[in-house]
């Protein structure tokens, strides 16, 4: 896998308008690459990383959501708590 020398973030993600606004702002994403919807995001795009950065009660599933997602490559390399070992993403 080639290594980007000059790594960046590239799109976001939040359904809090005001928060993408803001954050892509400060991150210099365009407007086109801030989703509000992190389905439409994984639909749309050809990721490299994806940082998952939810509340507990919604992270498991955004981690199943990018796992599964045709945009992320395999294999998937993640840390998940020992309590969610029984339920293991298969791709």
């Amino acid at each position: 896998m080639p290594t980007d020398p000059d790594p960046s973030v590239g799109l976001c993600s939040t359904v809090d308008e005001e928060k993408l606004r803001t954050f892509g702002e400060a991150w210099e994403i365009p407007p086109d690459r801030r989703y509000a919807a992190h389905e439409s995001m994984l639909a749309a795009e050809d990721l490299d990383v994806v940082s998952v950065g939810t509340p507990s009660f919604l992270h498991h599933r955004h981690v199943v959501d990018a796992a599964t997602s045709a945009a992320i490559p395999r294999p998937i390399p993640f840390v998940a708590p020992v309590t969610m070992a029984d339920s293991p993403v298969k791709s």
